[in-house]
């Protein structure tokens, strides 16, 4: 049996799911963000489209705390192209989020449970988190996964957006200007 989200994600209510994961989770308090994230999207996207889970049963918005966070971000996955595609264009954005329901410091927390994060990120979405606070594995700050089936888009505004030279970006970083 399917049912259908708020945003039209297919969702398999009989799923099973870890119980022990969803107990874990759901004690963990849920505190408010206001502020600003981050997020860098190929020219002509929206950075409000939502990336959907492998599992297909939520979409979520990556995003970082600091810029060069979500640059990172991008510019790892390019550089693992055989060919570093100079020619890729793409816009760093700020985006101010309202969101009430985050599930912060998860490494502390939930550090006792060997999951994949994927796994965890739906335990929350499950649970009605608006979004789950991450480590960044390319650049040292915070990422921001806002699940975009629990969140209302008037608490996303779209505030600046700027291009970004990736390759002017990269080589500053391995020169250590970052």
């Amino acid at each position: 049996m399917r049912a259908l989200t708020s945003s039209l994600v297919p969702v398999d209510i009989r799923r099973a799911r870890n119980l022990a994961l969803l107990d874990a989770v759901d004690i963990c308090p849920r505190s408010s963000y206001r502020g600003t994230v981050w997020r860098v999207v190929r020219e002509g996207r929206s950075p409000l489209d939502g990336i959907r889970a492998d599992s297909g049963g939520f979409s979520f918005l990556h995003t970082a705390l600091e810029a060069d966070g979500a640059i990172a971000e991008v510019a790892y996955h390019l550089s693992q192209q055989p060919v570093f595609p100079s020619r890729y264009r793409v816009v760093l954005h700020e985006i101010r989020i309202n969101a009430t329901a985050v599930l912060f410091d998860i490494e502390k927390k939930l550090h006792s449970y060997s999951v994949d994060p994927q796994e965890i990120g739906e335990a929350a979405a499950f649970l009605g988190f608006d979004a789950l606070v991450t480590p960044n594995a390319r650049y040292p700050c915070a990422n921001l996964m806002l699940f975009l089936n629990e969140t209302p888009p008037k608490q996303l505004d779209v505030v600046a957006e700027e291009p970004v030279d990736l390759v002017r970006w990269f080589d500053g970083t391995l020169a250590g200007e970052k």
